[in-house]
């Protein structure tokens, strides 16, 4: 089907001149090494997911447009709320959170071409707390979005066959957050699903984006009765 209709996004290489003109138009970055040693092989950090699709992502001092990060009116919209909701990207790229500039300015309050990290703390049912994942932010050049890597869809390893996992952001100091990956087997994944859906025009957002909404965290908690995400351990308020 790719291939019978013209895609966005979708390039046809046959040959090194198409390899060469998807760099020459910045849609593609090349980074090529003329020589490796066995010694610098071994100190080349592994940040590949165990069943991911590899994503080189470029500093976040990479060059970017951004009038195609932002919709309209965004820079002067008001965050309200402090729980993102969202649906993540397909197979092969769900390990990353893909998501626009207003987003990571306002929500994540990461500053892009800056030294900011942002600290993620995955959160399960099951496990509880995981170490804290210190995160660069990348901009893919052709792309809409900025990535940030997500170790708990590592652990998680497979994606589902039909409907998209649900990732829950829930701000708990600037640019620091607690985060869950729900599956669409996991026995709340509807009641989170519908409040998505119930909830997603309230940003204004265009109608192609993935689903995403953010909302105060009193309301999600009364969706959504997960006391071990919104207050672990002893920390309920």
């Amino acid at each position: 089907k790719w291939f019978d209709t013209q895609v966005e996004g979708l390039f046809k290489v046959t040959n090194h001149e198409d390899v060469e003109l998807l760099e020459t138009n910045k849609i593609i970055s090349i980074h090529r090494n003329l020589t490796s040693t066995p010694a610098q092989k071994s100190q080349r950090p592994e940040t590949v997911p165990k069943r991911g699709r590899r994503h080189i992502l470029p500093p976040s001092s990479a060059n970017f447009d951004e009038s195609h990060t932002r919709t309209k009116n965004e820079i002067d919209r008001k965050l309200q709320g402090d729980v993102l909701i969202a649906k993540l990207a397909g197979p092969g790229r769900w390990s990353q959170a893909a998501f626009p500039l207003w987003f990571v300015e306002q929500f994540f309050q990461v500053m892009p071409n800056s030294g900011d990290v942002l600290r993620l703390i995955p959160i399960s049912a099951e496990k509880g707390l995981g170490s804290t994942e210190v995160r660069h932010c990348g901009f893919k050049t052709g792309s809409k979005n900025w990535y940030f890597e997500l170790g708990l869809a590592s652990e998680i390893g497979n994606y589902p066959v039909r409907r998209k996992p649900i990732g829950i952001f829930h701000k708990t100091a600037r640019q620091q957050c607690r985060y869950t990956i729900l599956m669409p087997n996991d026995r709340s994944y509807k009641t989170v699903t519908d409040f998505l859906d119930s909830n997603r025009n309230r940003l204004n957002r265009p109608s192609n984006e993935l689903a995403r909404t953010i909302v105060p965290v009193q309301e999600i908690a009364e969706a959504w009765d997960a006391d071990w995400f919104f207050w672990p351990s002893d920390t309920k308020k």
